[in-house]
């Protein structure tokens, strides 16, 4: 009974910790200037794709919030994620949902543009995923763009290609 109360527990601060963080102007409010803990943040809490992509001054979606505090809720952060996927529409179908499920929002959507990354890959395995996760965040915040990195790995995908998952 008391890992049970301690787990909520848990959930609560760490709940209250990411809303004061979200609401507070010093964190995200500055898209002009690249990195810090604004995109780092952004890249752990709410998939691999968004701190990198904040560093390009593009913001973060409504959805994107609402699945960054449902993965707090045990099993109902599966439905929460779940639900807006279903909500927001997936343009990429299937492959394109289980992406944005697995691995993060942005990732999922930007099937038909972009490949996913092999670290990203890695960032879907349980524990051994946070490795990965830290990695990218570190990149977010040392100002890092997803623009630069698709194009130092060859991320753009050519339109006639085929939107499969396991390239």
């Amino acid at each position: 009974m008391g890992f049970h109360r301690a787990r909520r527990v848990l959930c609560l601060v760490l709940g209250i910790c990411l809303t004061s963080l979200a609401t507070s102007a010093n964190v995200f409010a500055d898209v002009t200037k690249k990195g810090g803990a604004g995109p780092f943040l952004a890249s752990c809490c709410i998939g691999p794709r968004v701190g990198l992509e904040l560093n390009e001054g593009k913001s973060i979606k409504g959805t994107e919030w609402v699945r960054a505090f449902g993965g707090f809720v045990p099993y109902v952060g599966g439905i929460i994620v779940l639900v807006a996927v279903v909500m927001q529409g997936s343009k990429t179908g299937l492959d394109g949902v289980l992406a944005e499920c697995c691995i993060g929002p942005r990732v999922g959507e930007q099937l038909d543009e972009r490949k996913i990354r092999g670290i990203e890959w890695v960032s879907a395995i349980p524990v051994i995923g946070l490795i990965p996760i830290v990695m990218i965040a570190s990149d977010a915040a040392r100002g890092r763009t997803m623009l630069e990195i698709e194009q130092k790995e060859n991320l753009k995908r050519s339109p006639d290609a085929p939107k499969l998952i396991n390239e």
